[in-house]
């Protein structure tokens, strides 16, 4: 029983790490990568080392317990502690590979748009708005669809409202922007 529990906690971990990693290298190669997806990609290779070390280490002292109490022969139950615990994490990791692959989609956060609006925009003729002042709510992330409300100074002290529309389109992000 302790072997079967010790098994699914670490195939469980290991799973969620194994499909954390692949998801943190698809957005990176695909171009969409964030800072927190480099990070991801490298601490979760050196964290699984650790963890299946830890699982070697617990294999090894059941089968030694085992033996001890003449429940069953060392290598044997070293060995299907390990291959349990394989097997379950490769279940862990394909579900969880297949559920980030499904339910993920392209996003920019609300401090990028606003970057991009700040350098990609001009004001119009005649407008008193202050480019350089817009501020769009940068605790979101902004998927196809998704409208950002978006504010910018005047010359005059007041706020203009915009309403961006976020659009993906060919792996580009374009925006519709209308004047609340």
């Amino acid at each position: 029983m302790v072997r079967l529990l010790v098994a699914l906690l670490v195939a469980i971990a290991s799973g969620l790490l194994i499909s954390g990693f692949v998801n943190n290298v698809s957005l990176i190669f695909g171009g969409m990568g964030r800072p927190e997806n480099y990070v991801g990609a490298v601490l979760s290779p050196a964290l699984l080392f650790g963890l299946w070390f830890l699982a070697r280490m617990t294999a090894l002292r059941i089968a030694t317990y085992a033996t001890h109490f003449g429940q069953s022969n060392r290598s044997t139950t070293y060995r299907t502690t390990l291959t349990i615990t394989i097997v379950l994490a490769a279940l862990v990791a394909i579900v969880g590979i297949a559920d980030t692959k499904d339910g993920a989609r392209p996003t920019i956060s609300g401090s990028a748009l606003q970057s991009e609006l700040r350098g990609n925009l001009a004001p119009a003729a005649g407008s008193p708005v202050v480019v350089s002042t817009i501020r769009c709510p940068v605790s979101k992330d902004y998927g196809d669809g998704d409208v950002a409300r978006c504010t910018a100074s005047t010359g005059t002290g007041s706020a203009a409202v915009f309403l961006v529309t976020v659009m993906r389109d060919g792996g580009e992000w374009r925006y519709t922007i209308d004047v609340e």
